[in-house]
């Protein structure tokens, strides 16, 4: 992390106190994702640990993540990150976690990944940040299905997969079809859409494999798996 973003998190740090009260403050409650995500993560699963979660184009150890309060209870998961240099960041500051430096997607093969912070992710027709092309790096990847990579990181191969994270720049579609939902059930999903086409066809994905939306967070839609297991915990509202 470089001084300037040392910087400017202290400085919006400062700001946040200095707009809100003593009183404010002592009532206040810390999320680590963009959009509060953990906070329904935590609130559904009700305090459990030894959790386990897959996050897909996890980005940050930290910032924006879906599952650093997760981890920070005790659950333990698979972090998937193309680029090389946050995937140290996640080695340093995650490293109960296994983290992989490669690309999900429908095929095994190499990929064109731009590297933008917040907005990277493969470079494609349904990429979502094409007008910043010009300013981002570009690397070659490995890509490969989930359901290969869960196969050969995932033990036992029966493990329950609690929570499974997808935020991929306009590829959650392919990354949620390349899984075999046979085999792997988490019992939540959280992927993301910025337009109603997008929903649509995620929603008509994860109906097929008989899971039900049940919250949204900003563009994240949060998805509840309806088949009988014993994991699942009592309702929490």
């Amino acid at each position: 992390m470089t001084f300037k973003n040392i910087y400017a998190g202290l400085r919006g740090r400062l700001r946040f106190y200095k707009h809100h009260s003593s009183y404010e403050l002592m009532w206040g409650r810390v999320y680590f994702s963009q959009y509060g995500e953990d906070v329904f993560l935590l609130e559904y699963f009700q305090g459990q640990q030894n959790g386990f979660y897959v996050d897909v184009g996890a980005y940050h150890p930290v910032m924006y993540s879906n599952t650093y309060s997760l981890y920070r209870g005790g659950w333990r998961g698979i972090n998937i990150e193309p680029d090389p240099v946050k995937r140290a960041l996640f080695q340093k500051f995650r490293p109960q976690d296994r983290t992989l430096s490669l690309a999900i997607s429908d095929t095994e093969g190499t990929a064109t990944f731009a590297m933008g912070e917040e907005l990277s992710g493969i470079v494609d027709d349904n990429y979502f940040h094409q007008v910043h092309l010009g300013t981002m790096q570009r690397i070659q990847v490995q890509t490969k299905p989930l359901r290969d990579v869960l196969d050969q990181h995932i033990r036992p191969i029966g493990r329950c997969l609690d929570v499974l994270s997808v935020d991929c720049e306009g590829h959650d579609e392919v990354v949620l079809g390349s899984n075999n939902w046979d085999k792997y059930r988490p019992l939540i999903v959280l992927c993301e859409a910025f337009d109603t086409s997008g929903a649509h066809r995620l929603e008509v994905l994860l109906t097929q494999q008989s899971y039900r939306r049940i919250a949204t967070c900003g563009p994240t839609l949060i998805f509840e798996d309806l088949l009988d297991r014993p994991n699942r915990p009592r309702p929490y509202h």
